[in-house]
């Protein structure tokens, strides 16, 4: 029996693998996206190793110990079939064998991204999501939400993702400037600009702009400090958490994919460096219309992907 997924590179926590209820616990630290990309990379483990996984149960240790958020945030698949039309044992193999998770979500090394390495692997990539990762009622209840609030036009918005806060100690970033630059020769006179980012200063810089149809999004909380929302939320209690920030720590999350869903689907997608470029890329199964930042100034990629 597999008793820890240690051995396996899940680059941290106490993971382990039930193979008599085909079940993969995930128990780390790290953000949620951090935790969805090496739940993926561990499906591919395992299938490689003969291992089919039935059951994801996801423990995020950054916001609440002991908790499984799986059905808070995805529907069940605890009743379903063996996903073996899926992924084949020759799809994980390739997955594992190309890439790793890094600081980018999946590419080949720490601080690099092949983007030919994850377009071989994207569909397998892609039906792994769809599978594991549908959103639950609530995330769909906040995606359509979200939309009608803002008045989303997915064929003609843009949505720029501005981390910062603690995201420097990891890679440069861009400064709010650049990802207006980025988006010049793509925007038109109707198309709104969406700006989601978890640092105070960059809404500021974004809004001292006065640029046309920029909006800053007010859905989830904003950091005044350089820690990083998500750091050791754990610490703080429900309560706590609800009292200050007016959503309970499953709601922030539930946001938090809806507001990944809805930038999958706008016209363009531009995104700081860091685990947000593989998510978006999965989840659209295609590089096209993206603009992704490999550090402050340089492209891991620009709108049209051609292998």
């Amino acid at each position: 029996m597999i008793e820890s997924l240690d051995s396996f590179s899940l680059w941290g926590g106490d993971n382990s693998y039930n193979p008599s209820t085909k079940t993969l616990s995930i128990n780390r630290q790290c953000g949620l996206l951090s935790n969805l990309i090496v739940t993926i990379y561990g499906i591919c483990i395992l299938k490689d190793m003969g291992y089919t996984t039935n059951t994801v149960l996801l423990y995020l240790n950054e916001y609440k110990y002991q908790y499984n958020f799986y059905n808070d945030l995805f529907l069940s698949k605890s009743d379903a079939p063996p996903p073996d039309k899926n992924l084949s044992k020759e799809e994980a193999y390739k997955v594992i064998s190309l890439l790793q998770p890094t600081n980018y979500g999946l590419s080949d090394s720490w601080n690099s991204f092949s983007i030919d390495k994850l377009q071989k692997n994207l569909n397998t990539l892609h039906n792994i999501y769809k599978y594991y990762f549908n959103s639950s009622d609530k995330v769909k209840s906040y995606i359509e939400e979200i939309s009608n609030k803002y008045n989303i036009n997915y064929d003609k918005d843009i949505f720029i993702w501005a981390r910062k806060t603690d995201k420097p100690n990891e890679c440069s970033v861009p400064d709010p400037y650049s990802y207006i630059k980025a988006i010049e020769k793509y925007r038109t006179n109707d198309s709104k600009i969406f700006i989601q980012t978890d640092d105070l200063s960059v809404s500021n810089s974004f809004l001292n702009m006065n640029i046309n149809n920029l909006i800053i999004l007010n859905e989830l909380p904003i950091c005044d400090s350089n820690i990083g929302f998500h750091n050791r939320l754990c610490d703080v209690s429900d309560i706590d958490f609800e009292l200050k920030h007016s959503i309970s720590k499953i709601d922030y999350l539930a946001k938090f994919l809806a507001l990944t869903n809805i930038a999958s689907k706008c016209q363009y997608f531009v995104c700081y460096p860091g685990n947000m470029i593989t998510m978006i890329t999965i989840i659209k199964n295609t590089f096209n219309n993206s603009i992704l930042f490999l550090n402050k100034d340089e492209y891991i990629h620009e709108c049209n992907y051609s292998a």
